[in-house]
Formats: C-alpha cells, structure tokens, sequence
C-alpha cells in the first residue's frame, strides 16, 4: 500500500515517528502541499493523511486508487464526506484529538475573558498596584464564574471535558447535542435556543457540517444575555461572520450614542476624546472575512452621525509587532499572528487609499521607537489643539 501524508509538518514537526505507518506499507510525507499540488503528489496514493488540506469531489475522482483518507484532527469538514461514500473511499479522523488541550484552550480563553490577567498583570508590573489609593484593580472588574450557567453546545469528548471543568468551578450546565446521554447530577438538557437565552456562557464544541455552519446566527447572538460570553473552540464558521459583524456594528454605536459614557456626550461637555479603535478598524478586521464594501455600509451609520477630525494609523510591519509582543506580553489575542496581522493592515492600506479624498487619515511609522512615534503624531496632529 502507499500512503502519502499531505501536511505532515503542521501536526508532525518531527518529534513524532512515522513508523507504524510505514510499517503498513510505502510512505511518502510532505510537510505542506499547496491545493494544486495534492492530485500530482496523491494519483499513486491507497490512502492519503491530511490535517488542513481540502479534499473534495473533483479531486477524489482524480485519484481512481485512493481507498482511505486519514485526518490529523477530530473536524472532518476539510473533506466531502459524502462524496467519499459514494467513491467507496473510508474516511476516518481522530476523535480523542487533543481533548483536554481544547478544553484546557477553552477555558484559558474564558478565565481571560473574567479575570483580566493579561491586563492585570501588565498594569503591576507598570506600578498601578502601588499607586492605586484603593489597593484595588477596579478598573478590571472581575466575573465570577460560581454560580453561574454554562451552555456547552455538542457533547462530544471535549464538550464533556469543558462541562467537567465547568461543574469544579461550581457552574450549573447546560447541555444541547444531537447524541442524548445520560448527564451527571447538576447538568440538563436544554434546546439550542433555550441554552443562549439562558446561559452566561456558551462554549461551542460541534463539528462543521452543513447543518452546524452559521448556528451561531444574528438571532441566537440576540437571545443571549448582554453579559454572557460566547467561546468558540470549534469552527470559526459555525458562526455567522456577518452577524458577528453586524454586532460589532451595533457596539460602535452604543460607543457613540450611550448616554453614560458615548462619546457625543463627551464631546458635547467639552472633553477632547482620544479612542483607540473606530469606524476604520471595523472595516480592516471584519473585511478579512467579508467583502470590503459590504462592511462599509454596514458601519456607514457611526460616520454620518460623528466623523472624527482626523485618523492616526501608526503603520507597523507584522514582524516587529510580533517582537514587541513577545517582550512585553506573555499571551497573543485571535488576530495576533504574521498572517492575520499582515492581512489586516493590507485592509487599512487598502482603506486608506479609498477614503483619502473624504477623512483625515495621518499615517506614521510605527516602526520607529516610541518616542519618535509620539513626537511624529503630536507634530501632525498639534494643529488640532491651537486656537
């Protein structure tokens, strides 16, 4: 038999033997293969393993000796499973995949979500602790996780893990999956709808199928309390992306208008607002995913009720962002890697030169050290603070 492993580098870097592979027969491992690459390096191939490569219907018919395909990985939506069947072609993946990583990954990400301890801990180590009059670190208000209610939709392996974890912090479970089983005391059963009505967080554990992509929709995100978190450690498209943006929309709304803290309000007492993120940011992060044009109209609303006196994009190369990640941060967020982070700021390069003719964008080097960066912005923004 001859096996061929498409993307062996991504699960394998080589501190794990194949050898139980090749003991079933000839094996051939790349560490990537480009999608124009797979049917030239699989058309001799029995079996072929893949961890992220695509491998549908059109490409399964070009190989007429593939019998078996193997995934690295416990989603299988990389592959036409139905396709497979009607080819007479096994599919197979890794359901104990990483199980308590992920669940491990979930709650890392919740417990950060609550307890601030990126932020915390930076804000010590720059010596607010010591200034605080309270002794406090109020401006992080922490969220208590005992007591409180968690939705764990799918009830696989590490949806049961996540649920574990969450019963030891003392949180009530719901639970929603296709399969029904017996739960332990103190979890129930609930609808889909019923679960993000009622949870104050909702942890997504399916698999992407035809039927679990876009789940998370506008009107299941409505359902959910203001207060409640959403964890998505499954697929990234099991959530609607154009809802997702459409509440981020809404968000920069309320920024505007909230008659608490909105900065028309702030502007109409006579302060001068400084906001790190805008309408820009909006448009470069979620035109990622969606089409560019889409997004602006989305967000048009927040500019035609407060157009800023000018955007600052202080432009930094992906790589030294990185750099100075790595030394004065011990975590990286969703978007805070060399791809996304070159993804978007070929957004805001792109936006920049679309909306020159009708905002005030200033664009400075951020590659430069901090106080280059501070003297640039001041020297082009001082104007804006003169009688």
């Amino acid at each position: 038999m001859h096996i061929v492993i498409l993307d062996g580098g991504s699960t394998n870097p080589g501190d794990v033997s194949w050898a139980p592979l090749r003991a079933l027969g000839s094996v051939t491992v790349y560490d990537s293969t480009k999608p124009e690459e797979i049917v030239e390096r699989a058309k001799d191939a029995e079996a072929v393993i893949l961890n992220r490569n695509v491998i549908s219907r059109e490409i399964m018919q070009k190989l007429p000796k593939l019998r078996f395909i193997g995934l690295l990985a416990t989603g299988y939506n990389t592959v036409d499973v139905k396709a497979a069947g009607e080819l007479g072609i096994t599919v197979c993946n890794v359901p104990l995949y990483c199980v308590e990583t992920v669940a491990q990954q979930a709650f890392a990400l919740l417990l950060e979500l609550c307890n601030h301890t990126e932020k915390i801990s930076a804000a010590t180590r720059g010596g607010d602790w010591d200034k605080a009059e309270t002794m406090s670190h109020s401006t992080h208000p922490l969220f208590e996780l005992y007591g409180k209610t968690l939705g764990i939709v799918g009830f696989g392996h590490i949806g049961q893990t996540v649920a574990k974890l969450g019963a030891a912090l003392g949180m009530k479970i719901l639970v929603c999956s296709r399969t029904k089983r017996e739960l332990p005391e103190r979890y129930q059963w609930a609808e889909l709808d019923a679960l993000f009505k009622n949870a104050d967080v909702v942890s997504l554990h399916c698999p992407l199928t035809d039927e679990t992509r876009g789940l998370v929709n506008a009107e299941r995100l409505n359902l959910m309390k203001p207060t409640a978190f959403l964890i998505n450690t499954a697929r990234g498209a099991v959530v609607d992306e154009a809802a997702l943006a459409a509440l981020f929309a809404a968000d920069r709304l309320d920024h505007i208008n909230n008659g608490t803290n909105g900065l028309k309000n702030k502007l109409e007492d006579g302060i001068c607002v400084i906001s790190d993120r805008f309408v820009l940011s909006n448009y470069a992060y979620q035109s990622v995913k969606a089409p560019l044009d889409w997004v602006m109209n989305l967000n048009s609303q927040a500019l035609k009720i407060l157009r800023p006196d000018c955007h600052i994009f202080i432009d930094v190369s992906p790589e030294i962002t990185l750099e100075r990640m790595a030394q004065g941060r011990f975590q990286t967020e969703l978007f805070e890697n060399k791809t996304r982070l070159t993804q978007v700021r070929e957004k805001y390069l792109e936006l920049i030169e679309k909306l020159r003719q009708t905002e005030n964008i200033i664009i400075i080097d951020g590659n430069n050290s901090i106080d280059e960066i501070a003297a640039d912005i001041w020297k082009k923004v001082s104007y804006l603070f003169t009688d």
